[in-house]
C-alpha cells in the first residue's frame, strides 16, 4: 500500500511537536549543569531539582515515553525529597505526577518485555519517595508488593538493570515498614533481600563494605528488637568484614568504625564482657580521629565514644573513663550548633557523665555543670517531645544531688517540681515511669526528713506507691523509714 502523503497542517504539527522536544532537551542540558554547580546546601537546590524533574516528566510525555527520562525524573526527585520542608506542596505534586506516569508505563507494557522489571522497579522508587512525603503506609506496602514481584521477574545474570540493585531497593522498603510497624517479619526479609544482594556482588567490587554495612544495619535492628545474640555477633563480623575490604583512606571508614562499636557495646550490655566493650572505645577512637575536623557527623561520633567509655566506667569505676566521656560529650556539645536535633540529647549525656563523676570524686563544680547542661537540655526539648520525662528526670536527680551535698533547700524544691513534671508526661502504662516515681519518692523523703511532711508529699508519696511495681514499692517504702 502507498504511503499517504502527510497534509501540511499534520507536518507543521510534526515540526512545532518535534522543535518543542528539543528545545526541552536544551532546557533538561541546562538545568542539569545548573544542579551540577548547585552546593547541596543551597537553598535553592530542591526547587532546581524539582523543575529539573518536570521538564523530565515533560520529555517522557512527549518522546514516546523513554523510561530514561522517567528514571532520572525519579533520582532528581528523590534528592528534593531529602532537601524539602515536610508537607512542601510542590515537591509532592511532582512526586504524585511521576509515579502515575510510571503506574501507565507498566500497565501498556506486557508481560515478558525485558524491560517490564526494570519499570516496576521505578514505581517502587516512586511509591517509596511518596511514602516518605506522605507517611502513608499504603504507599510503602504497594512499593514492597511492585518491588517484590521486580524481583521475581528477573533471572540471575540479567544485565540491564541488575537484580542486586532491585534487591537493594527491596531491603529499603521492607527496613522502612518495620521501623514504622516492628514487624519482625519485614526485617527478617530484608535481611534475606541484603544477603542476596551481598552474595551477588564479587569480592572486589568497590560497592561490597558500604552493601556489608547496610547489612549491618538490619540485623542491628533486629537485635533491639529481639535480644538475640546471633544477630549481634553476626553484625560484628559483618562490619569487621566491610572495614577489611575498604580501601585505606576510604571515606566510610570512620563510620563504619563507629557502627562496629555501636554493635560490640550492645552485645557487651548483654553479656558483660569488658573485651567487647574495650574493643568498641578503641574502634570509635580511631573512628572519631579519621573524621576530619569540621565533619559533620564529628559530634554523633564523639557522642558515641562518650556513651561506650561510660559505659565501661559503670563497670570499672576506673575514673579516667568518665573523664574521657565527659571531654567526648563536651566536644560533641561544642561543635553542634544551635537548633539541631540532637543538641538536647547531648547535652543530657553530657550532665549524665558528670554527675557520675561527682558521685564518684565529689567534685562539686562538676555537678553544678551538670545541673547547667541539663537545664539547657530541658530548655531546648518540646514539650511534647518523647525525651522530655527523661531529661526531667535526670534534671531532678542532679538538684536532689547537690542538695545532699549543700543543704539548699530550694534545689530539693526544683528536684521535686521537675521530678513531679516528668512523672506527669509519662503515658499511661509506659515502662519507665515506676523509676521516675521512684526518684521522685526519694526526692520526697529527703525534704520530709529536712523539714517534715506537707499534705501534698503524702499525697505524692501514695500515689507513686499506687503506681510502683511491687519491687519498687519495696525500695521506696525502705527510703521512706530511713
Amino acid at each position: 500500500m502507498a504511503n499517504t502523503p502527510l497534509s501540511s497542517n499534520t507536518l507543521s504539527h510534526e515540526i512545532a511537536v518535534w522543535q518543542r522536544v528539543r528545545d526541552l532537551s536544551e532546557a533538561i542540558l541546562a538545568q542539569q549543569r545548573a544542579v551540577e554547580l548547585t552546593p547541596e546546601e543551597h537553598p535553592d537546590m530542591s526547587s532546581r531539582l524539582d523543575n529539573l524533574g518536570l521538564s523530565l516528566q515533560r520529555r517522557f510525555q512527549r518522546n514516546i515515553g523513554d523510561i530514561r527520562d522517567i528514571s532520572e525524573a525519579i533520582l532528581a526527585q528523590q534528592r528534593a525529597v531529602h532537601l524539602t520542608p515536610e508537607g512542601h506542596s510542590a515537591s509532592r505534586s511532582v512526586v504524585v505526577f511521576i509515579s502515575q506516569e510510571i503506574y501507565r508505563v507498566v500497565e501498556l507494557t506486557p508481560e515478558g518485555h525485558s524491560e517490564k522489571a526494570s519499570y516496576m522497579i521505578n514505581l517502587g522508587i516512586s511509591l517509596n519517595t511518596r511514602f516518605q512525603h506522605t507517611g502513608d503506609l499504603r504507599e510503602l506496602s504497594e512499593a514492597i508488593l511492585v518491588q517484590q514481584r521486580a524481583v521475581d521477574l528477573t533471572p540471575q545474570g540479567h544485565s540491564s538493570m541488575p537484580l542486586s540493585l532491585f534487591l537493594h531497593n527491596l531491603g529499603i522498603s521492607l527496613q522502612s515498614r518495620f521501623h514504622r510497624t516492628g514487624d519482625l517479619l519485614d526485617i527478617s526479609e530484608a535481611i534475606l533481600a541484603q544477603k542476596e544482594w551481598v552474595e551477588l556482588t564479587p569480592v572486589g567490587h568497590s560497592n561490597l563494605p558500604s552493601r556489608l554495612s547496610n547489612l549491618v544495619n538490619s540485623l542491628d535492628s533486629r537485635f533491639q528488637r529481639t535480644g538475640d545474640l546471633r544477630d549481634i555477633s553476626e553484625a560484628i563480623s559483618t562490619q569487621q568484614r566491610a572495614i577489611e575490604l575498604a580501601p585505606a583512606g576510604h571515606w566510610d571508614i570512620p563510620s563504619y568504625l563507629i557502627n562496629l562499636g555501636i554493635s560490640l557495646r550492645s552485645r557487651f550490655q548483654q553479656t558483660g564482657d569488658l573485651y567487647d566493650i574495650s574493643e568498641a572505645i578503641l574502634a570509635q577512637q580511631r573512628g572519631a580521629d579519621l573524621t576530619p575536623e569540621g565533619h559533620p557527623d564529628m559530634p554523633s561520633r564523639l557522642e558515641n565514644l562518650g556513651i561506650s567509655l561510660h559505659r565501661r566506667f559503670q563497670s570499672t569505676g576506673d575514673l579516667r573513663d568518665i573523664s574521657g566521656a565527659i571531654l567526648a560529650h563536651q566536644r560533641a556539645v561544642h561543635l553542634t550548633p544551635e537548633g539541631h536535633p540532637k543538641l538536647p540529647s547531648w547535652l543530657s549525656s553530657l550532665g549524665v557523665s558528670l554527675g557520675c563523676r561527682f558521685h564518684r570524686s565529689g567534685d562539686i563544680s562538676g555537678l553544678s555543670e551538670a545541673i547547667l547542661a541539663q537545664r539547657r537540655a530541658v530548655d531546648l526539648t518540646p514539650k511534647a517531645h518523647s525525651d522530655i520525662a527523661p531529661y526531667l528526670t535526670n534534671l531532678g536527680v542532679s538538684l536532689r544531688s547537690r542538695f545532699q551535698h549543700t543543704g539548699d533547700l530550694p534545689d530539693l524544691s526544683e528536684a521535686i517540681l521537675t521530678q513531679k513534671r516528668a512523672v506527669d508526661l509519662m503515658p499511661e502504662g509506659h515502662s519507665g515511669t515506676p523509676l521516675f516515681l521512684y526518684n521522685l519518692g526519694i526526692s520526697l523523703q529527703r525534704r520530709f526528713q529536712h523539714i517534715g511532711w506537707g499534705v501534698d508529699d503524702c499525697y505524692s508519696i501514695l500515689w507513686a506507691l499506687s503506681q510502683s511495681s511491687s519491687h519498687l514499692v519495696v525500695q521506696l517504702t525502705f527510703a521512706l523509714l530511713k
